[in-house]
């Protein structure tokens, strides 16, 4: 988020952590989706979402080097 207007709106939407939790997994576009019980095989430079309960969110990237 760049913008108060565009904090405003995300607010507007998430009305409970579940809609926040979905909400902030979408912004995710270009990320990798991982499952939580499964094995992660993560590469160098690339990005990753993965969610819990549906009201949680950790993504994260991995540096080039």
């Amino acid at each position: 988020m760049t913008t108060i207007e565009e904090f405003l709106h995300f607010a507007n939407v998430s009305s409970t952590m579940f809609h926040a939790a979905e909400n902030v997994r979408k912004m995710c576009v270009n990320f990798i989706e991982l499952k939580e019980g499964e094995a992660w095989h993560l590469e160098k430079g690339k990005s990753y979402v993965v969610s819990r309960n549906g009201s949680s969110v950790i993504a994260f990237s991995i540096g080039k080097n």
